[in-house]
Order: C-alpha cells, then structure tokens, then sequence
C-alpha cells in the first residue's frame, strides 16, 4: 500500500512539474502584443524604390507585433515620361527592386503583388477639366514639365485603386481582414521604426484607428502631407477603392474651393467619403524622401534636403542620413547649415530617364 502511494505521488508531482514547465514555455514564446495585419502598398517607379530602410524599419522592427505584405506596382526602370518634380544632381537608378525577396528571408513578410509594368496607365484628362480646379497647380500650368507631373499624379492614384483592389481580393480568397494599409512612396526612407497607431504618442486604439488616416503633420501644403499615408482598414476602403475612378467627379463645395495639388485634393476626398484625418509626429512616422546618387561621395543613398522640414529639431533616436550633395553626415535634424546649402541644388527639372 505504501508502495502504491508512492507511485501516485511521483506521477501526481511530474505531472504538476510538467504542467508547470509548459505553462512557463507558453508565456515565454507569446507574443508582447495583440498581432496586427498589415497591407503595403507601393505604387510608383523601379528606378526610385528605397527598399532595405522599409525592411528594416517596417517589418524587422515589428516581428513580433505586425504580419506585413507587400504589394508593389512599380513602373519598368527606364520607363515613363521622365519627369520628376524634383531632381537631385548626380542621381542613380536604385536596383532595389531587382531580388526584393531576398531582404525578407528569415521574416514573416511576403510579397503578395509585384508588378513590374512597362508603361503606366492611361490617364483621362477631360476637355472640361479646367471648370474643376482640380490639382490646377499642375493641370493649368503653361509648364509642360508641370503639366506632365499631374498627369504622373493621377497614374499613382490609378496604380493605388489598382492595389487595393487586389489586396480585397486576397483578402477575400484567404478569408482574413487587415487591420491597416500603408501607403508608402518608392522613395519613402524609413529613419526610424513604423509605429502602428497603438505605439505612438497619440496612443490610439485599434478600433478607434480604423476610420483615420495618418500622415506626417508637416509639408501638408493645405491639406494632408502625401508621402507616407497610414490607414485604418474600413478608411482605406473608403478612399482607395474609387480614388482614380472618381477623380473628376464633383466635390463638396467645387464652386467655392479647388484643390490645387494632391495634398488638398486628398484631404477633400478622405473627408468627402466619411474618413477622417489626422496628422501625427515625425517620430510617429518617421520617413523621408531619398534616392541613390552618384556623384564624389560615390554610389550612396541620400535624403532629400527640400524634404527635410519634417526633421526640424532633436531626433536622436532615428538612423542618421546623408544628404544629398553634401560629404558630411548628418544627425537627423541636427545640421541646418547642411541642410540649407544641399538645398540650393534643388530644382524642378528632367529627370535622367
């Protein structure tokens, strides 16, 4: 009998132990935080992709809090109307986009869509279109090389409705919902790491987020600053789904308002289709606009020094840049003189292509 009670105790003490330990494993392998699912949405040209900042600041900064995909509708390198609305002396073609995959081995990521497509979509422009204002500051110029920059603006919005259309499509297939879509620009460069709405300083939550878009509270030029645009899912679908389709159709108060650039128009539709708005800190989204030169430092990445207003002050918990044209590194936000002399070179030209 003694013998007996014994061999229940042992059996009823490994199994406490054993419950024990695996319950000790559970909570060391679960993940910090409630897992978002995040869509990417690229939409410009091959020749400008910045890529390894947004492996690096977008998915390899959130492994354990965000399940990020791609999709990537870039024009052929090369290809296009060459115009650029600024151009940088020296400037290179990028060769991001040649192996992207490879910098997301090892992650969670994927590429689910990547277009590379030869020519960009034709654009309507109709004959009435001056009655619309619409982006007139481009449209109405006597500048071919303005014109030409809105008519590239209205092919990234058909590229964008594009993609959306075929993240809703994968969305449908696999039977899942994401929680945000990123739109972010070829030449976007990550300084720092993508805080989802729940991690900013603004400290919004999940469900509250998914009406708003975000974007940088500077440059807004009148409206919504462009360049790195966060969206709640139900805002996304809103704005995205028609964003070219219904360009030219009339907005609320069109007789008294035009919106002459894509940073008003896009803030009139986002308010017009039921979403709202909301500008956080550069730390929240930490971007900038740069591209590959070539010139005496070599072949090298540098930021955009006509871009740079958004890193006015101390940030020095972001990754330092180079500016463009300039031999010096730079702290981000430190170096004003730097900034105002690499400025100088900025001006609205051809670009090599």
């Amino acid at each position: 009998m003694a013998k007996f009670s014994v061999t229940l105790c042992l059996c009823a003490c490994l199994k406490v132990a054993l419950i024990s330990e695996v319950s000790s494993f559970k909570a060391l392998s679960d993940p910090p935080c409630n897992k978002s699912r995040l869509a990417v949405l690229i939409a410009g040209k091959a020749s400008r992709l910045v890529w390894p900042s947004k492996v690096k600041q977008i998915v390899k900064a959130n492994p354990d809090c965000v399940q990020v995909d791609f999709y990537m509708r870039l024009l052929k390198a090369g290809n296009g109307n060459g115009i650029e609305f600024t151009h940088v002396p020296h400037q290179a073609m990028s060769m991001d986009w040649k192996d992207p995959e490879s910098l997301l081995q090892g992650t969670t990521a994927s590429i689910v869509v990547k277009d590379i497509i030869d020519q960009n979509p034709h654009v309507d422009i109709p004959a009435n279109h001056t009655r619309t204002r619409r982006l007139g500051q481009h449209l109405l110029s006597t500048s071919k090389a303005q014109y030409l920059v809105g008519v590239n603006i209205i092919a990234r919005f058909s590229n964008m409705e594009t993609l959306f259309h075929k993240i809703m499509d994968h969305e449908k297939a696999n039977g899942f919902r994401y929680d945000y879509v990123l739109h972010t620009r070829d030449d976007d460069h990550y300084i720092g790491p993508l805080k989802i709405p729940e991690k900013m300083s603004i400290g919004v939550t999940r469900a509250e987020a998914d009406n708003i878009v975000f974007h940088k509270l500077c440059n807004t030029w009148g409206g919504v600053n462009d360049k790195t645009l966060l969206f709640g899912r139900a805002a996304a679908e809103k704005v995205l789904t028609r964003l070219y389709s219904n360009f030219w159709q009339a907005l609320p108060e069109e007789d008294t308002a035009e919106a002459p650039n894509p940073e008003v128009y896009l803030n009139r539709i986002i308010n017009a289709q039921g979403a709202h708005c909301r500008g956080v800190t550069w730390e929240d989204l930490s971007t900038t606009d740069a591209v590959y030169e070539d010139g005496p430092q070599g072949y090298r990445l540098c930021a955009k020094p006509a871009y740079w207003p958004c890193g006015d002050g101390e940030h020095t918990n972001l990754d330092k840049v180079d500016f463009c044209g300039a031999a010096k590194i730079s702290v981000a936000g430190n170096d004003k003189l730097l900034k105002a002399e690499a400025s100088s070179t900025m001006l609205l030209l051809l670009d090599a292509e």
